[in-house]
């Protein structure tokens, strides 16, 4: 798959498919973890936050693919409260990182916090 970033309007289907990479001169650095991933709308709405991933472990409504490489997709079905409004989405996340160099002394993991902006095509419109 083509792991371009693109800030293209984006109209969602049933799933919305989040691909998460390092850096390209990150190049033995791999995600061993997805800790959270967190999709709220962009305004006031009466749905709260859509829980897909939390403290590592996918809902009955998400995937996670490609862990323990440098390419990772989280797949989320959507509910149907995120289509009823136009409202656009932000999507939330934190990934594990580990690095895999062995000229490298710490192999502490670290973290970092993504955020993926989500322009909504509503069924609606």
């Amino acid at each position: 798959p083509d792991f371009t970033p693109s800030s293209k309007l984006l109209t969602i289907g049933s799933i919305l498919y989040v691909c998460v990479r390092p850096a390209e001169d990150q190049i033995t650095t791999k995600i061993t973890q997805v800790n959270y991933f967190v999709l709220e709308h962009n305004a006031e709405t009466p749905y709260g936050p859509y829980f897909s991933v939390v403290m590592g472990e996918p809902s009955t409504a998400t995937q996670v693919t490609g862990l323990d490489t440098r390419k990772v997709i989280i797949g989320v079905r959507m509910p149907d409260k995120f289509f009823d409004t136009p409202t656009n989405m932000i999507g939330t996340g934190q990934i594990i990182l580990s690095d895999q160099s062995l000229l490298r002394s710490d192999k502490v993991p670290r973290s970092f916090e993504f955020v993926v902006d989500i322009w909504i095509a509503t069924k609606n419109m």
